[in-house]
């Protein structure tokens, strides 16, 4: 499956259940964007943790895969939290993408509010995000927490919108290899918990997205 959510899905009415705004809320057609800004440290993923190919793509994806050479692109299969824990036994490891199929994706075949099925293992949110050399922008107020600098540094500007941002708290609890009835074994920023070990996140904020109708104004029909 695609690591990219479908159509609406990331909508805040889209899925049954999950919030109250389908069939008339307020924010339907709206949804909810994470923002952060992260430092990547180049040097750790090409040559001090993950030196060869092979070991970025297990760090990128799931313990275990042996991708052929020129390989530059291939989706292997979700994995179950069962299946993140066993690869975490035995490899000691775990991937970044697989740590999160599980908690940023549908769990069993479901039909939306608007009729579209979805099967199992269809990702929820959508994502994007881009490189950047900014340090980590034009001004701090907290240049030591921020790790300013005017040197220039490899990072990255994420965003990812979902129907709750409960969503992206699991997924990030995920990649830590944090879940509601297990914690891995492994430490989080170690080279063995996926990409994280060369990440280094500065802000991390999240908002809610109302729908076209309320964008400029919302809720301000409500001060008269």
């Amino acid at each position: 499956m695609t690591n990219l959510g479908p159509d609406v899905i990331a909508n805040l009415e889209t899925l049954p259940g999950l919030t109250d705004q389908w069939p008339n809320g307020y924010f339907k057609q709206g949804t909810t964007m994470h923002l952060s800004h992260l430092f990547q440290d180049l040097v750790a993923w090409y040559e001090q943790n993950y030196p060869q190919y092979a070991d970025r793509v297990q760090a990128m994806v799931q313990p275990g895969l042996s991708p052929a050479p020129g390989t530059y692109a291939f989706q292997p299969p979700g994995q179950s939290e069962a299946e993140v824990a066993q690869g975490g036994k035995r490899y000691h490891a775990y991937g970044h993408t697989g740590s999160m199929s599980q908690v940023d994706s549908t769990t069993s075949s479901t039909t939306s509010n608007y009729g579209k099925a979805y099967p199992t293992g269809t990702t929820i949110p959508v994502r994007g995000d881009f490189d950047t050399l900014n340090n980590p922008f034009h001004y701090t107020s907290d240049p030591t927490g921020d790790y300013y600098s005017k040197k220039k540094a490899a990072g990255l500007h994420f965003i990812q919108f979902q129907p709750t941002i409960g969503i992206f708290n699991r997924v990030r609890l995920a990649m830590d290899g944090h879940y509601p009835d297990r914690t891995l074994p492994i430490a989080p920023r170690s080279p063995h918990a996926g990409i994280n070990s060369v990440l280094r996140t500065t802000h991390r904020q999240n908002y809610l997205v109302p729908p076209r109708r309320h964008r400029s104004f919302p809720l301000a029909e409500f001060l008269a």
